[in-house]
C-alpha cells in the first residue's frame, strides 16, 4: 500500500480538489507526463531491484562493502537516469507531434519540468533493495509511507492553490526530491555512513 502511495498517491489526491472540467484536464496532463517519465524510472528501478537484492544480501555482513556497492550503484543509476530524462525532455515536443499529433502538446512543458526530478524516482528500487537486503523491512515501510504522504500532501496543496499541470509538477517534483533525499539519508545512517 505504501508503494501505491508513492506511485499513485498524487493521482488519488488531486480529484478531491480538481473535480471540475479544467481540473480533470490538468490532472490528465500531469499524469500523462508523470507516467511517460515513470516508464523510464520503472525500467531502471525495477531492473536494479531484481539485480541488486541478491547481490546486496550477500554483503549484509560487510557494511563497508555494502555501503560502497550501494554508492557505486547509485552513481551509475543517477547517471543513466539523468541521461534518459534529459534525452526525453529534449525530444518530447517533436516526439509528441510525431506520435500523438498534438493531442498531448499541452503536456510538453510539464514533461520537461518532471524530467528535472525524475532521476530521483529511479532510485526507489535501489533503496528498496538495500533496505530489504539488510533486513530493515519496518524502516523501509516507514520511509515509503513517509514518501507517499509527502507526495500526496504536495499534490493536495498544488490542486488547491495552483491547479495547473506545470505547478502540480513543481510541487510534486519538489516533494519527490525531499522524500527521496530523506529516504537516502535514513538509509545512509542505517548503513553507518555519513549522509
Amino acid at each position: 500500500v505504501a508503494n501505491f502511495a508513492t506511485d499513485w498517491g498524487p493521482y488519488v489526491a488531486l480529484p478531491f480538489f480538481m473535480s471540475d472540467a479544467q481540473g480533470k484536464r490538468e490532472t490528465g496532463y500531469y499524469f500523462w507526463g508523470y507516467m511517460l517519465l515513470g516508464q523510464i524510472a520503472a525500467l531502471l528501478s525495477n531492473n536494479l531491484f531484481v539485480v541488486f537484492l541478491p547481490v546486496l544480501t550477500r554483503l549484509k555482513d560487510e557494511p563497508t562493502r555494502l555501503a560502497a556497492a550501494y554508492l557505486r550503484a547509485l552513481r551509475t543509476l543517477m547517471l543513466a537516469a539523468c541521461f534518459s530524462c534529459v534525452f526525453l525532455a529534449s525530444m518530447i515536443t517533436p516526439l509528441e507531434h510525431l506520435v500523438w499529433r498534438g493531442k498531448w502538446a499541452a503536456t510538453t512543458d510539464a514533461v520537461m519540468l518532471l524530467a528535472v526530478f525524475f532521476p530521483w524516482k529511479a532510485t526507489f528500487g535501489l533503496t528498496s533493495a538495500t533496505f530489504m537486503a539488510i533486513g530493515r523491512f519496518r524502516r523501509y515501510s516507514y520511509c515509503t509511507w513517509m514518501e507517499g504522504i509527502i507526495l500526496m500532501i504536495a499534490a493536495v496543496f498544488a490542486g488547491k492553490f495552483h491547479p495547473f499541470a506545470r505547478e502540480i509538477v513543481l510541487y510534486t517534483g519538489l516533494a519527490l526530491l525531499i522524500g527521496r533525499g530523506l529516504v537516502m539519508i535514513v538509509l545512509m545512517k542505517t548503513l553507518g555512513q555519513r549522509s
